[in-house]
């Protein structure tokens, strides 16, 4: 079975009740994050260590994104880790995709932090050729969010965003 959750912002101990809950099977079952692993919660280093577990799967969010620049955007818990520690943090969230496209129950479904393009098959394109501002859209943008939020996504059936409350 597959599961998608929202920003997980270092909430190690409610992700596991809530997991739990739903009786997740961590042998068979996948769950996908929408980003945001890190910051505000007391676990950022545990969150950000799932994605070495063949069961969770996560995209990069726009805080996991931080760590690539925390010296001038904060973070305390990142700075109480050791040297190694950082290191092995940024190579972890250096293997983060921006997106994650499934097939579930005949539907093609996309997974992305924060936004994209009007069509999916052009905002994959871009993403996977680098370009800077397509990324910037996949963890920073609110464009979708604030005009208008059912707008349709072309060559896609579901897309499922995080990043907004």
């Amino acid at each position: 079975m597959n599961y998608i959750v929202g920003d997980i912002h270092g909430m190690y101990d409610l992700l596991f009740e809530e997991l739990n809950k739903i009786n997740f099977d961590f042998k068979n079952d996948i769950l996908y994050s929408v980003g945001d692993l890190v910051d505000r919660g007391p676990d950022s280093f545990k969150c950000l260590k799932l994605i070495e577990e063949p069961w969770f799967k996560a995209v990069v969010g726009n805080h996991d994104d931080f760590i690539n620049i925390y010296i001038r955007n904060g973070g305390r818990w990142f700075y109480d880790l050791t040297f190694e520690e950082q290191m092995y943090c940024k190579n972890l969230i250096d293997r983060l995709p921006y997106y994650y496209e499934l097939e579930i129950s005949n539907k093609k479904v996309g997974i992305v932090h924060a936004d994209c393009l009007d069509d999916w098959d052009e905002f994959k394109n871009k993403l996977n050729k680098n370009l800077y501002k397509t990324q910037e859209v996949a963890t920073w943008s609110r464009t979708r969010f604030y005009s208008n939020i059912n707008s349709t996504i072309k060559n896609i059936d579901f897309v499922f965003f995080g990043h907004n409350i």
